[in-house]
């Protein structure tokens, strides 16, 4: 039950950031945000079927290097994500915080590692997109605590690849 209800509010985060904040906010300011919108919409579809009605994602807390750095994940989008940002200047409003793309996806990738079962792969490969695009626009506008997107999207892949064959040879 508990794994349904973390999905649910994960999903709901991104179809928040597909339709409201890509869709609705960012496509005024930027034309290819529509289309990061249908990305984000799809994510949440594949969380949908692939976590809620198929069952394949499961979360649990084994004390596990995968685990461990998916804490740390969660912990750099919930707490020093912030604070990087504000201590860069970006203070409120201009403080992207979760709920928004980049802080939110590398919670998410932190999230995928703590799955307990072979993790469906296809949910990977929106938010590995999202991590390279989000980093190269960081770069480019000096959003220093978005740099991390890049290390989520790319460590978490190779970490949750590896997970899923050390599953499958057991």
């Amino acid at each position: 039950m508990s794994d349904r209800i973390i999905l649910l509010i994960l999903i709901f985060f991104w179809f928040w950031m597909g339709i409201v904040y890509h869709i609705l906010f960012f496509s005024s300011i930027n034309p290819l945000a529509f289309a990061f919108g249908v990305l984000f919409i799809i994510e949440a579809c594949l969380l949908i079927y692939l976590g809620v009605i198929k069952k394949q994602v499961e979360f649990s807390l084994t004390m596990d290097r995968y685990t461990l750095i998916g804490l740390i994940f969660i912990l750099y989008a919930m707490i020093i994500y912030p604070v990087i940002g504000t201590v860069a200047g970006h203070g409120y409003p201009r403080l992207p915080t979760f709920g928004l793309p980049c802080p939110t996806t590398i919670f998410t990738f932190g999230l995928f590692l703590m799955s307990d079962k072979k993790f469906p792969l296809p949910l990977l490969v929106i938010p590995l997109i999202w991590s390279m695009i989000g980093f190269f626009a960081a770069l480019s506008l000096g959003i220093t605590e978005d740099y991390m997107l890049l290390v989520a999207g790319v460590v978490g892949t190779v970490l949750i690849i590896m997970k899923n064959r050390k599953t499958a040879d057991f």
